[in-house]
Parts: structure tokens; sequence; C-alpha cells
């Protein structure tokens, strides 16, 4: 960026203004480079030269915008706050206006009518540590503060954090000026539309259940769905009386329940004991109800046994009843 005062704007615009002199300590600016001028534009270098003050002459005070040597060189020295001589060494740069091609005219267009395209550029441009938000609220509380100090309040480097807010310009959210940045009409649209919060999918009534759960239940109803989906694929799942529930061709193939600390299974059919043998003793639990302490292992190959036996059983019954 190349700062001037708001006196040498119409200057540099109409093409009077076409030299400066600063007084840096190196070269800030470099032949071919287009530098940002808040609010006209941009200007274009077109040479440098480390020069004597003694060597400027009236023609060169009147290309930079002064009437005389003299107001040029004490403009010069209160900029820098330093006191000017004859060896003293300036950079005289010739420049001209390159017209607005830095500006974002969108910026004035509050419209929003690109909302959804716009929060999801900003989405990307956050990745996986939000950023785009922060800056736009730190701007917002301090307008026109330069970019130094406002990388400071976040606890960033000064370049990085001028590299962010230039991404949020190109979106027109932001204005820069000599010294820090505004928010745009553009960007005060945005930051007063609240954000959408994405849909959540909504979940099965057999996965909300088990998500219901305390940890070690879910975990293991969990392990107990995916072995009934391998050992039934054709069964249909869904809930009953508030619990898990499976059906085959129309019929109640199994049923499954979580409790504090354990879950169980019904129905604990004759089909279900022959097939589990010892095993159903262990397990039974009352009337037609197989349970599992929730701190003990998902005995796998046992439901799975349970499970294709009912298959079994329920096979039987529609054959029967197809007949």
């Amino acid at each position: 960026m190349l700062l001037f005062q708001k006196r040498f704007h119409e200057g540099l615009k109409s093409g009077d203004v076409t030299l400066t002199f600063r007084r840096w300590d190196k070269p800030r600016v470099k032949v071919g480079g287009r530098y940002r001028c808040h609010p006209i534009g941009v200007l274009e270098v077109h040479g440098i030269a480390r020069i004597n003050v003694a060597s400027i002459d009236a023609a060169d005070a009147l290309r930079a915008g002064f009437p005389s040597i003299a107001e040029l060189i004490a403009y010069i020295a209160s900029a820098t706050g330093a006191p000017i001589v004859g060896e003293s060494e300036v950079f005289r740069v010739e420049l001209s206006h390159g017209g607005d091609g830095d500006r974002v005219p969108i910026a004035l267009d509050d419209s929003l009518s690109d909302l959804a395209d716009l929060e999801k550029r900003l989405d990307r441009l956050d990745g996986n540590s939000p950023w785009t938000r922060q800056i736009l609220r730190l701007i917002a509380r301090h307008p026109r503060v330069a970019a130094s100090k406002l990388a400071k309040k976040v606890k960033r480097e000064t370049e990085p954090f001028k590299v962010d807010v230039r991404k949020l310009k190109k979106l027109g959210l932001t204005q820069s000026f000599e010294v820090g940045y505004e928010i745009s009409p553009r960007g005060k649209k945005l930051m007063a539309t609240k954000k959408k919060a994405p849909t959540k999918k909504k979940l099965d009534p057999v996965t909300e259940y088990i998500a219901a759960q305390t940890a070690p239940i879910a975990k293991a109803l969990t392990k107990v769905r995916a072995i009934i989906r391998k050992a039934a694929p054709d069964a249909v799942e869904g809930t009953s009386y508030k619990i898990a529930s499976y059906k085959l061709d129309g019929r109640v193939l199994i049923y499954f329940a979580g409790f504090k600390a354990h879950y169980s299974m019904y129905p604990a059919t004759k089909g279900i004991q022959a097939a589990l043998g010892d095993d159903f003793e262990t397990h039974k639990k009352g009337a037609g109800t197989l349970r599992f302490d929730g701190e003990d292992a998902v005995p796998v190959k046992l439901i799975e046994r349970a499970v294709k036996a009912r298959v079994k059983e329920v096979r039987a019954l529609h054959s029967v009843r197809s007949r």
C-alpha cells in the first residue's frame, strides 16, 4: 500500500501528481508494482531512485503536488520528524494512477442475494480453524486501527493477518483505509444476519434409542444390532413398545432393550433354548427373556445362534400359514 493524504487524491487521479518522495530506510516499492491507495484505487510505480534532497528541482516539486521546493522539503521533514539537509537521502518514486482495480464494488451492495454461497465460501476459508467471523468482529469493534495492533489483539503475526483481511475484502466484506479497516455495508449486513445452523440429519428410531442409553450399554447394543442385521438380513428394523424391534415376514423376530447396567433380548423361545443349550440357562431371566450384563463382553456367537434359530422359527411359521 502507498499512503497519501487526502489532498493528493484528486491530483493522483487526474495525473497532475506523478511523483512522490519518501524517506525510507530501504525501497518499499518496486518498478512495475501496483499498490493500493484507498480510496482511489491502485497506483503503478514506473521508477524508483535514491537521491539527495539537494537534487530536487521546482519541476519535481510541482509533479509531487507542491508549489515550491521549500514546501515539499517541509512536508518530508514533518512526515519523518527529522530535519532535512541537502545531503539527506530520499527515494524518488515515479508513479501513475492505475484505476479502481483495488476496489470491490460489491462491498457497497448489502442485498446479500448470494448469502448461501457466501457462507459456504467463508466456511471453506475457515477450514478446521474458524477465523473469518472472528476477524470481522474484531474490525467491527476496532475500525481504522492499524493492522499491526489488530493482529496483536488476536495473537497473530501482522503479515498473515493482513493476507486474511484481503481475502475478506475480495468477498466485499471489508474496506481498507490509510490506517486500518472498516466493515463494508455488505459485511455489516452479513454480521447482522444470524448464521443458519446446519440442519441436523434425523436419526433413525433404533439409532436414537441406542444413543439414549448409558455409554457401556449403547456400545453393547450397537454390537448386538450389527449381529442381528448380519444373521437376519431380511428383517425389518424399527421400534415397538419403545424398544428396538425386528420383524420378518410380518412377524416379530426379536426385540432388544437397554437398561442401566444390562440389556435384554426377547422372546427367548423354545427354538432359541434348543440352539443355545446350556448357555440358555446362564442368560435366562424370567419368562421369555435373555439378559446380559453390560460390563461383560458381548457374546457374539451366542447371540448369532439365537437370532438364526429365531429366523428358522419364523420362517417355519410363515411356511405353515402359506399352505
